[in-house]
Parts: structure tokens; C-alpha cells; sequence
């Protein structure tokens, strides 16, 4: 049962949050959040990585995420500078899942994700 439909293309980070105290499903890329709860965590890496795979995912995850010091933890946050959105976000998620058994981050059940006309090529 599907209770949702969006397109591809305004996709953003709450989409694969989706934390149960947010309305994630009222926002898209054309209207984001203005503030985040900041409670879904993400993982740059399970085991030691070389400088230059760290700074690339450091510079992917800061377009996906915040980082807090005093928690040494990042956390999905919509509301960071230049947000990843649509394809691209869906494209990069599929590779951050790959950086940790930890991230695990899908697309809800409960909505129906569409691709439309053009922009399945964008």
C-alpha cells in the first residue's frame, strides 16, 4: 500500500531519514526544512580509510550532513549548505551505504517514487 507520491527529482536527505517526530514528507527540495533534529546518524567509515577516500567522503557527506564534535558522530541534516537533492542524492546514497554496515538508508515502503518524463535522464 502505497500512501504517498513523489517524483525522483525533488528528492532530499529526509526522504532516507524519514525520523518518525518529523514531518519529512511535507518537504522536498523546493521547500526544505528550515532546522533538522539531526537524529539519523552516518558513518564515514568502519575501518581506517587513506586521507585521500576520508576527504572525499568528508566533502560528500557535508553536502548530506552535520557534524557534531562533541558526539564525533555526523547526522542526515537537510538543512546544510548546497543539500544534495534528486538523482544525485540518490545516486550518492547508494555509495554511502557502501562505506559502512551502519548506513542502511532506503527510500520508504509507503511512497511511490516516480520518475517522470525528461527528467529520467538528468
Amino acid at each position: 500500500m502505497k500512501i504517498l507520491e513523489r517524483k525522483v527529482s525533488p528528492l532530499i536527505v529526509c526522504d532516507y531519514c524519514r525520523y518518525r517526530k518529523c514531518g519529512w514528507s511535507d518537504h522536498d527540495a523546493g521547500d526544505p526544512p528550515d532546522s533538522c533534529l539531526k537524529k539519523t546518524p552516518l558513518v564515514i567509515a568502519d575501518v581506517f580509510v587513506g586521507k585521500a577516500k576520508f576527504d572525499r567522503r568528508v566533502k560528500v557527506a557535508k553536502r548530506l550532513a552535520s557534524y557534531n564534535p562533541s558526539e564525533k558522530n555526523w547526522y542526515l541534516d537537510p538543512t546544510v549548505k548546497k543539500p544534495l537533492t534528486g538523482y544525485e542524492l540518490r545516486e550518492v546514497i547508494h555509495d554511502v551505504n557502501g562505506w559502512s554496515v551502519k548506513n542502511d538508508f532506503r527510500l520508504s515502503d509507503l511512497v511511490e517514487y516516480k520518475e517522470e518524463g525528461f527528467e529520467k535522464f538528468g
